[in-house]
């Protein structure tokens, strides 16, 4: 009994440090057997999104960023839906409060349910991917990387 409770304290601050530069997250930890994600690259992650809006921010946070870009992964299912997020940030110097963090994961939350996302698929059938997307942080919200529209002259 006494080393079940061992290897799960293990497991548990395995978890903890395997994440370093997690914000705020909705996923919850997986065995590494239960993680069947295809980590798709940035341009196929773009071409999943087919609906997306900035992300609102309480007035006071974005202050408190230390870095200017953010990384939110994402979990999608096989039907295209999110089944999770991460908020990431390159600097260990991010840190909220657990009022901070709960006023992110609100903004973040209300922004997602407004984004779309095509299923993604391999040789013909659905797969679970892991997206991710740069945020850039800016007053008052969280943007997405602008993609160029071309016009024609005419």
């Amino acid at each position: 009994m006494g080393n079940r409770w061992l290897i799960l304290v293990l497991l548990v601050a395995s978890s903890a440090m395997a994440a370093p530069g997690v914000l705020v997250t909705t996923c919850e930890p997986k065995s590494p057997k239960d993680v069947n994600l295809i980590r798709v690259t940035s341009a196929e992650a773009k071409q999943m999104l087919a609906r997306k809006t900035d992300i609102a921010l309480p007035s006071s946070m974005s202050s408190k960023f230390q870095s200017q870009d953010v990384t939110l992964e994402i979990d999608i299912d096989r039907d295209g839906s999110l089944e999770c997020w991460s908020l990431r940030s390159d600097r260990t110097e991010d840190k909220f409060s657990d009022d901070d963090k709960q006023d992110l994961r609100g903004a973040i939350n209300t922004a997602l349910d407004f984004w779309v996302f095509k299923p993604y698929a391999v040789g013909g059938h659905p797969a679970e991917v892991r997206a991710s997307y740069r945020l850039h942080v800016e007053p008052k919200k969280l943007v997405t990387e602008r993609t160029p529209v071309f016009r024609p002259k005419y």
